[in-house]
């Protein structure tokens, strides 16, 4: 089952239950990397879970300890994927 929220992806995850994929689309003018990584923080993934933020091709987004990260340009946009590596999910 697939279920598409659109709501303000940080204050949604402070009370979200667990998913395998999470995507987030912030508003190009934010801190894009402080809101993905405030993301990361509050997300709670399912094992083997990602979290896809996406993103204009000029930032540069972090890879994140606990996470194994991936890179995808499509043209001027970038996805970057976070996946839940099985080390942080035995320790959480």
């Amino acid at each position: 089952n697939a279920r598409i929220i659109k709501a303000d992806a940080l204050k949604f995850l402070e009370s979200a239950p667990s998913y395998d994929i999470i995507f987030i689309d912030p508003p190009y003018t934010q801190d894009l990397e402080k809101m993905t990584l405030q993301a990361l923080q509050l997300a709670k993934l399912e094992p083997n879970g990602v979290l896809i933020s996406q993103h204009p091709i000029q930032i540069k987004l972090p890879e994140v300890t606990g996470y194994s990260f991936e890179k995808r340009v499509y043209g001027s946009n970038v996805l970057s994927l976070y996946w839940l590596e099985a080390v942080q999910i035995m320790q959480g």
